[in-house]
């Protein structure tokens, strides 16, 4: 079974989130994680997939979707939109 965290978290910066998620992944140990509306640069992305010990990491075209997942994950992005 895949286990999978999806979170519309509408500020990834704000207070307590990224140790909050920490904090879901290290009690759940989900295989994929789903940030809807971090409302941080998509850029960050690959410094939040560091920070939540993922080993993969993909935004859509406007950042408003991060995905995170671990290696015994075969994913492909399939198509994009906004």
């Amino acid at each position: 079974m895949i286990s999978t965290i999806i979170w519309n978290v509408r500020g990834i910066n704000t207070q307590g989130v990224l140790e909050r998620i920490k904090m879901f992944r290290k009690l759940h140990q989900p295989s994929i994680i789903a940030i809807l509306e971090p409302f941080a640069d998509k850029n960050h992305v690959q410094n939040f997939k560091v920070q939540l010990a993922m080993e993969q990491a993909v935004s859509n075209c406007n950042g408003k979707i991060w995905v995170f997942w671990n290696k015994d994950i075969d994913c492909a992005v399939l198509e994009e939109d906004e």
